[in-house]
């Protein structure tokens, strides 16, 4: 589903690509920095693509996209995971301290 669960949302995606033309990807970082100052810290300021993709996350969801991401990659790594208990079990007790 891409960079997060969040389906996107073309009626907004284009709202801000519209300002994004109108008034610079500076305008929309800007808007980024407050609304999602982490998400705008990962973020180049003129890679416009993922400044809106942050911005449409915020506004469809309420959410930041970094922790958002976050939760999604947790939970997907969780179910593919392999049972590593039956593994090496020397490496194992070495990971743990033990």
């Amino acid at each position: 589903m891409g960079d997060s669960a969040c389906s996107p949302n073309p009626e907004l995606r284009a709202i801000l690509e519209e300002e994004a033309l109108e008034k610079g990807s500076e305008y929309l970082y800007d808007r980024l920095q407050t609304v999602d100052p982490l998400s705008a810290s990962r973020i180049l300021a003129g890679n416009t693509r993922r400044i809106i993709r942050a911005l449409e996350v915020y506004e469809t969801t309420g959410e930041r996209l970094v922790p958002f991401k976050g939760r999604i990659l947790l939970h997907i790594g969780i179910e593919d995971w392999p049972d590593l208990s039956k593994a090496n079990p020397v490496s194992l007790d070495r990971c743990s301290g033990g």
